[in-house]
């Protein structure tokens, strides 16, 4: 079976509860925040969401690219992301899928919060992921994600 990701498949509800149901997961984020000052960034974010990570790294003050497959979470990212201010690191919120990630760039640190990894049902999406990853890390880039 090909994995689809629930946006494709019509899923895009979730979006209007996520952070909600989602509000009391803030353990990880510290830890983030702290690797991608420790990179010295920029950072990618794959699965990026609503921005529960990328927001706060970017607040932080280190530019930040989040990446995600549903537009309706994208679009509440975005709406949290207008409270931003110039102090706060730059971030960009873009719709793909971290199969097919081509970003023509390189990261410090590329990351995959809150399980996003185990969204790729199939050895193949996984490999064909993490190829996508080493080619979009920088020389001495690091991939940090949850499992």
């Amino acid at each position: 079976m090909q994995y689809r990701p629930a946006a494709e498949l019509g899923n895009d509800a979730w979006a209007e509860v996520y952070d909600s149901v989602h509000a009391d997961v803030i353990a990880d984020v510290p830890f983030y925040v702290e690797e991608a000052r420790r990179s010295g960034g920029p950072v990618l974010e794959l699965g990026c969401g609503t921005g529960r990570v990328a927001l706060p790294i970017s607040r932080a003050g280190i530019e930040t690219v989040g990446l995600d497959i549903s537009p309706k979470m994208l679009d509440t990212a975005r709406r949290k992301a207008a409270g931003l201010t110039e102090d706060d690191g730059p971030i960009l919120l873009l719709r793909g899928d971290m199969r097919e990630l081509a970003l023509d760039r390189a990261f410090g640190l590329v990351i995959v919060p809150f399980n996003g990894f185990l969204s790729l049902l199939s050895v193949d999406d996984q490999m064909r992921t993490l190829s996508r990853v080493r080619d979009h890390l920088a020389p001495e880039g690091m991939l940090v994600f949850d499992i």
